[in-house]
């Protein structure tokens, strides 16, 4: 199976655009998915913090659960989209944990998002997280 990454740079190398789609709600899982397959296409299934927090996916082990029963590795891939350090609402985030759940849970990608921090803030958070997903 290829990683993510691969992913990316194959499409990036053919011109070839990925969507990607975030689920607010965990019954959009199945339609997203029979829609890229039925277009033979590629996508990301994408849930950020914010969907179970203020949304209806509930948890990032509902949408992983919600995901297997659709899953369709040579069409989609389950991206943890958008970990906020500091989120919205401008409240820290303990971010660590929420990464290491998704990696445990099998999620194919993450994303820490250090956008409200300095850039050396910003820089550090993104190397700590890519330690964590670079030992799993």
């Amino acid at each position: 199976m290829l990683t993510s990454k691969d992913i990316v740079k194959n499409a990036h190398a053919a011109n070839i655009v990925i969507p990607a789609f975030n689920v607010p709600y965990l019954p959009m899982v199945e339609p997203i998915i029979k829609a890229v397959v039925d277009q033979d296409c590629f996508a990301f299934i994408e849930v950020a913090r914010l969907e179970w927090i203020k949304f209806q996916s509930g948890s990032l082990a509902a949408v992983m659960a919600e995901y297997k029963k659709w899953e369709q590795p040579d069409y989609v891939r389950l991206h943890l989209d958008h970990v906020p350090v500091i989120d919205e609402d401008e409240l820290s985030v303990d971010y660590r944990p929420i990464i290491k759940e998704a990696i445990a849970l099998g999620y194919h990608s993450v994303m820490i998002d250090g956008s409200r921090l300095d850039l050396a803030g910003n820089i550090e958070a993104t190397r700590q997280v890519a330690e964590l997903a670079h030992a799993a």
